[in-house]
């Protein structure tokens, strides 16, 4: 988060992507930047054998694309875990 923070704050569009396991811990980093409207890509599950990790990247490409491309993610992309804009 602080990374993707950092990059979108000089200007350079960045994506997130978080496995769901972190996103208390992304969430409670984005508060404390002060860029809750930052929002992650957050994919289901845990890292796992290389097929499934494959799979869960694949699932993730839409929402990472659109972020990247219109600085929002909307329902059409793929969002396992939707994230309210209000946490």
């Amino acid at each position: 988060m602080h990374d993707g923070i950092s990059f979108e704050t000089d200007g350079i569009p960045a994506a997130v992507v978080i496995l769901d396991v972190f996103k208390e811990l992304a969430f409670m980093k984005r508060r404390q930047l002060g860029r809750e409207n930052f929002e992650p890509v957050i994919v289901p599950g845990y890292i796992g054998v290389p097929e499934v990790n494959r799979a869960k990247a694949e699932e993730a490409y839409p929402g990472v694309i659109q972020w990247l491309t219109e600085g929002a993610l909307s329902s059409k992309a793929a969002r396992p875990a939707a994230v309210p804009a209000s946490r």
